[in-house]
């Protein structure tokens, strides 16, 4: 006995791993003693288990399940004295019965494990083939060997805990440093998108991970938008979306807690979806990004090869991050807000500066659609004005890279995006022009479109009638926002002023241009009594005047019944025998005659030549 105890106790003082322990002693213990059921069980108080670390049967180890901790388990822990069951009468009476996956034994020993003042176990032995097989040599060496074993697995247990928070420092270091490298970067970085990539490079670097996502929510659309999606070590770019009905955003928007998916069938179960364009993970795992109490978008990642992927460090580090991140990029929000104004301000005191020094309606209206684009960082904008009729619209300004193409398009009232809004008159932008069941792509431009197309149109209101619109595009990128419409809006309105301006200085022009003409023909009226050179200079006058390509001045030959052209310019107008043409019709009348349609002419004129 002394020997085994000797040669089990060198093994045990040998080793510091806790499951080493336990089957050095069972298989030595087999070996001695020439058995083939033994067992050795733990008991997991926290947990209200019973562990069965070491389980021989009829010569096979088994691989037992824990289960809950019977009344006589508890009372053997209260004992701490080794029990001794000769027949499977007295073990069934003890409440000692066979564990659901083995069979009832005749005759049954066990000794408690005891270390640190406490029951921390069990070695047993059993026999199925005789009733009392046990007797004191076999309890000495039992009770003895349990002795060591107390020690020894206790030493073993520290050591193993001491390892697991080393271990656990050593990766919440790792943690803490990666946290730290973010928060730096983050720190120094004002830009929304590019807190959006440096976070995602750095966690898919840490992580050495290629499937990872980074979402954001637009409360004003109900879309989600994928800022930085990878998939397979390939950044995707998909268009925006609804979040799924009671999906992971619906448990995030409620909880405020991480959604983890540990199977497919989970997932299934869950009702979370596959997003279109993407495949299908075997786990993932959604970590809220908040600001206050406000949720603000998603970090998620997948793993595509296996399920249970995602344990507490994952999930503990994104935490983190995402923690950061709703801080960092609420900062940023507000920085990119208060530069915006500043830029914003200062943009609409230049344009005002631009209109109140020149009236070229061309001019200021690439200004401001140079501003747009810049301040908005745009890809394209463009300045629509209604042509003839008010029902189509053409771009007389188009900045960017698909400039061509928008000078080209006609925009119709009341259809496709831009059409709509000028027929409502009501500024709006819509952030994934590929699902909004009004978008009408501009020719020569769908095949450039990968990530969403974001659209923003203010019309250009003098009071309440629209003289034209003014739009800006962007491919991707931060969503457009109120505050960005707001500034479009405010852009639009000088607009409406440069046009106004231009119309009235036009119109002024055009007035003072007419008086002039009156003032030179009442001069000549006045001062000369040739009458062909009379009527020359007032002809000349009424032509330039009004731009006209064909002009003329009759006068009625009473006697002669006849109707002179004695000025006429841009054709040959012979004598015409009166009470036919227009001519004789406003003679006859008395009154003038406008008629800015051929249909009219014609029918007033009744055939004759050029309408005279």
């Amino acid at each position: 006995e002394l020997a085994v105890i000797n040669s089990i106790q060198n093994g045990m003082s040998g080793s510091l791993d806790f499951q080493a322990i336990v089957d050095l002693v069972g298989d030595k213990l087999r070996d001695v003693l020439r058995v083939t059921d033994i067992g050795i069980c733990w008991f997991d108080v926290p947990n209200a288990q019973l562990q069965f670390l070491y389980t021989y049967e009829h010569g096979e180890r088994l691989r037992l399940q824990p289960t809950a901790l019977t009344e006589a388990s508890k009372r053997f822990m209260a004992k701490r004295q080794p029990e001794i069951y000769n027949t499977a009468a007295e073990q069934i009476a003890a409440g000692v019965g066979a564990v659901d996956g083995t069979d009832q034994s005749l005759s049954c020993v066990a000794v408690p494990i005891i270390g640190s003042d406490r029951v921390l176990g069990l070695l047993s032995l059993e026999n199925y083939e005789r009733e009392y097989a046990y007797g004191e040599g076999e309890l000495r060496l039992l009770q003895t060997v349990a002795s060591s074993m107390g020690v020894a697995l206790e030493n073993a247990r520290l050591f193993d805990e001491t390892q697991r928070l080393l271990k656990e420092t050593e990766q919440r270091n790792a943690e803490l440093a990666v946290i730290n490298s973010i928060q730096k970067g983050m720190a120094a970085e004002l830009d929304f998108q590019a807190i959006i990539d440096l976070v995602g490079d750095k966690l898919r670097e840490v992580l050495s991970t290629g499937e990872i996502g980074i979402r954001w929510y637009d409360n004003k659309s109900g879309l989600v938008h994928y800022l930085y999606e990878y998939e397979h070590g390939v950044r995707l770019s998909l268009p925006s979306a609804p979040p799924a009905v009671g999906g992971a955003w619906e448990h995030m928007t409620r909880t405020r807690m991480p959604l983890v998916m540990n199977s497919p069938a989970e997932a299934k179960a869950f009702g979370i979806g596959v997003v279109p364009g993407t495949d299908a993970g075997k786990s993932s795992v959604n970590v809220p990004i908040l600001s206050g109490d406000r949720l603000l978008g998603s970090i998620v990642m997948e793993n595509y090869e296996r399920e249970n992927a995602f344990g507490e460090s994952e999930i503990r580090l994104l935490s983190t991050v995402a923690s950061g991140m709703g801080v960092a990029l609420e900062n940023a929000r507000l920085f990119d807000e208060t530069q915006a104004r500043t830029r914003e301000t200062a943009a609409l005191a230049e344009v005002g500066r631009d209109i109140s020094s020149t009236l070229d309606l061309a001019t200021v209206m690439d200004r401001i659609a140079h501003h747009a684009k810049d301040l908005l960082r745009a890809d394209d904008s463009a300045i629509f004005l209604p042509e003839q009729g008010g029902q189509d619209f053409r771009a007389i300004v188009s900045i960017g890279s698909v400039a061509k193409e928008i000078k080209d398009t006609v925009v119709r009232s009341g259809e496709g995006i831009i059409g709509d809004i000028a027929l409502r008159g009501e500024a709006e932008y819509v952030n994934d022009t590929n699902i909004d069941s009004r978008g009408v792509q501009i020719e020569g431009t769908q095949q450039q479109v990968r990530e969403p197309e974001r659209l923003m149109v203010a019309p250009l209101l003098a009071g309440t009638t629209v003289k034209g619109v003014m739009a800006v595009w962007r491919t991707g990128g931060r969503p457009f926002d109120d505050s960005a419409l707001d500034f479009l809006v405010g852009l639009s309105r000088q607009a409406t002023v440069a046009i106004e301006n231009a119309r009235l200085f036009a119109e002024s022009q055009k007035r003072a241009n007419e008086l002039a003409a009156i003032n030179t023909v009442s001069q000549q009226l006045a001062g000369q009594t040739d009458l062909d050179a009379l009527l020359e200079g007032v002809g000349e006058q009424i032509r330039s005047v009004f731009e006209a390509d064909v002009a003329y001045i009759a006068l009625h030959d009473r006697e002669a019944g006849m109707i002179e052209f004695l000025y006429q310019h841009g054709e040959d107008f012979p004598p015409m025998e009166f009470g036919k043409g227009l001519t004789t019709k406003i003679l006859t009348s008395g009154k003038p005659l406008i008629l800015n349609h051929s249909l009219a002419r014609d029918a007033c004129s009744a055939g004759a030549s050029r309408g005279r």
